[in-house]
């Protein structure tokens, strides 16, 4: 019985992020909003996978770190052209959360391909 409820509860959080994430596809969210929030449920949903599984949690903690490294490189890329004006600012500023959005839809696609293996999502 308790395993149902934490597969739902998994199911329930993920869900969420989809959700979020498919109101910033829609506009219905602003991406600054929507990323932050999708970062928050992300660890939501985590906390569901650690409750469940501590090796698969350590795995999907191990798969973030590289995720958000590579992030953090990509971002460094951008950050070393200095702006010359407004326009060049925001431009940067609308990259990095890009590769931050981009980050958080990695980490949630390698989370439901674990969670389908796990037999979590069906």
């Amino acid at each position: 019985m308790a395993e149902n409820f934490l597969k739902l509860k998994l199911q329930r959080d993920f869900l969420d992020c989809v959700n979020v994430d498919k109101a910033v596809i829609m506009g219905g969210i602003r991406k600054e909003e929507g990323t932050m929030i999708l970062f928050s449920l992300i660890d939501i949903v985590k906390s569901d996978i650690a409750t469940m599984d501590k090796d698969t949690w350590d795995l999907l903690n191990k798969a973030e770190k590289t995720l958000l490294e590579d992030n953090n490189k990509r971002k460094e890329v951008y950050k070393q052209r200095k702006p010359r004006d407004s326009a060049e600012k925001r431009n940067l500023q609308i990259n990095l959360l890009m590769e931050d959005y981009l980050s958080c839809k990695e980490i949630l696609y390698f989370i439901q391909n674990l969670a389908y293996k796990k037999g979590w999502f069906q």
